[in-house]
């Protein structure tokens, strides 16, 4: 039921006292099984943009990378989502990654939530408006929670939490709640006036003003 047929001698098709063809030759084709069961599927579920990073070897025997990725991605696994992996490198000789910025921020902008233990992940997530769940993947705390605090982000779970699927859970919810997405976006509009002191130093060290 529903296949295609191209042979219609071929033992594959005559073995069977019926077959229902999807298409054949010039036979009208007829839509696929598949989107009858998609048309009565469950109510959406989140998209959900996957950030991770398992290099990081400044951090020493901080790194808890491993277990980190480990015990989020299986919690991911139980979780109603539609899960999207995502890679903040850009490379224009690779097809499966963006090859712009605003290609990036393109797929972030229809995300509903970023999973993330990248530092990107976190600050571009919430640039694009959109609710971060930050693991951060360093004991004691690394440049995730530094990046968290100076967008005073509070989806952050450290390390030390990784494997506190109630505390994930409850992060979760918040981000996908309405207070949640409305934290992002005033997150997203708030002025970077640390950005632009950084960026003055830089021309005041070059000599340029």
């Amino acid at each position: 039921m529903g296949v295609t047929v191209i042979d219609p001698a071929d033992p594959a098709v005559t073995g069977f006292d019926l077959v229902l063809v999807r298409d054949h030759g010039p036979s009208t084709p007829v839509r696929d099984l598949a989107t009858a069961a998609v048309a009565s599927a469950r109510p959406v579920v989140p998209v959900t943009g996957v950030i991770l990073t398992c290099g990081q070897g400044e951090y020493g025997d901080r790194r808890r990378h491993e277990a980190v990725t480990s015990q989020i991605t299986g919690w991911l696994n139980l979780k109603a989502c539609a899960p999207v992996p995502l890679e903040t490198r850009l490379d224009i000789r690779d097809w499966r990654l963006c090859a712009t910025a605003e290609a990036f921020m393109s797929v972030l902008a229809r995300l509903d939530i970023v999973v993330t233990t990248r530092l990107h992940g976190l600050a571009l997530a919430l640039t694009a408006g959109v609710p971060a769940l930050a693991v951060d993947p360093v004991a004691g705390g690394g440049k995730v929670t530094a990046q968290a605090r100076a967008w005073r982000w509070p989806g952050l779970v450290p390390a030390e939490q990784a494997a506190d699927e109630r505390r994930l859970d409850v992060l979760w919810d918040w981000c996908l709640s309405a207070a949640g997405r409305q934290a992002a976006r005033d997150a997203s509009g708030r002025p970077h006036h640390d950005l632009r002191f950084q960026l003055d130093a830089l021309v005041a060290a070059m000599g340029l003003r």
